[in-house]
């Protein structure tokens, strides 16, 4: 489709702006969808009122909500700042400031989230956390102070666009590397998780004879982590390839976009899964009475639930 040049914008309406505003919008708007989605499993984790839920665990479904809702308005703000500027039009033209601070947010999202996964791990580990701590434990680190560096030398190169601070090529192989490494951390997260879950299914099975409910519950606990894990890992993984395959473009900031919001509905899903969870147990447990007059089988079975609901307060 062919167009008069618009000089006020200062661009040719005939340049192909999908790779660039277009991906960032799509990506906007298909964030703004998953938001609401967060938004209406947060109004869900709330209203559940679960008894065991301490006031840190709702302090951490808030703050990743909250954070991610301001990710939000920062993100329009600047992507409508742009149109009306017509620097949306302008491939080469500098982007507004507010998006070069959205790039702090993911890891204000995305941080918390991990370092939460991770201290299941950790708690429920026993004598293999430390093969599952020490890995992730400085990439999340790594992760969460890299979403602060990248913003800090972007405004810089903003303000002073003629400044060699750091080549071009270098800022690409630091984004791309922050990305990996987040991807990284998710998958670790999610095969840690499984891990504590069946040695911990092998354990109760191999102490109590009859025990019907555990395999069922480990199944859906296990299914629901790999789920929520490996959609993070799935959009960054798009983001890096993006960056590689068409690096003069923004098609890998609609992954980014998109990147925020689940992991704010991986969280929210996970702790709102409880109570589907514990009906794999509805059918459950048969003991032998000699293991129920001993007291075996009752502390196995409550050790096998709060482990795979991970509720802390009913330990």
């Amino acid at each position: 489709m062919d167009f008069d040049r618009n000089l006020a914008l200062g661009c040719s309406p005939t340049f192909d702006l999908g790779p660039y505003i277009g991906a960032v919008l799509l990506g906007t708007f298909i964030s703004l969808a998953l938001w609401g989605i967060a938004t209406m499993q947060l109004i869900f984790f709330f209203a559940s009122k679960h008894p065991g839920d301490s006031w840190r665990l709702k302090s951490l479904v808030v703050w990743a909500w909250a954070m991610d809702t301001v990710l939000k308005c920062v993100i329009m703000t600047g992507e409508y700042q742009d149109i009306v500027s017509g620097k949306a039009m302008d491939p080469t033209a500098h982007v507004d400031r507010l998006m070069i601070v959205m790039q702090s947010f993911p890891s204000l999202v995305a941080a918390p989230v991990q370092v939460f996964f991770m201290y299941r791990i950790w708690r429920f580990a026993n004598r293999a956390r430390w093969i599952f701590i020490v890995p992730l434990a400085p990439c999340i680190l790594f992760h969460f102070v890299m979403g602060f560096v990248l913003t800090t030398i972007n405004w810089i190169r903003h303000d002073k666009p003629d400044s060699n601070l750091i080549p071009r090529s270098i800022m690409a192989a630091l984004t791309r590397a922050d990305m990996a490494v987040g991807a990284t951390v998710d998958v670790l997260l999610a095969i840690g998780l499984c891990t504590v879950l069946w040695r911990t299914y092998l354990e109760v099975a191999s102490g109590v004879a009859g025990l019907k409910s555990g395999l069922a519950m480990i199944q859906r606990i296990v299914v629901l982590t790999i789920n929520t894990g490996i959609w993070t890992a799935l959009f960054t993984t798009l983001a890096i390839a993006a960056t590689i395959e068409y690096p003069r473009t923004m098609i890998h900031i609609a992954f980014c976009l998109i990147t925020s919001p689940v992991y704010v509905n991986m969280l929210l899903a996970n702790l709102n899964a409880r109570s589907f969870i514990r009906k794999g147990a509805d059918k459950v447990i048969e003991f032998n009475k000699s293991e129920v007059s001993s007291g075996r089988a009752r502390n196995c079975a409550h050790s096998s639930l709060v482990i795979v609901t991970k509720d802390k307060e009913r330990e």
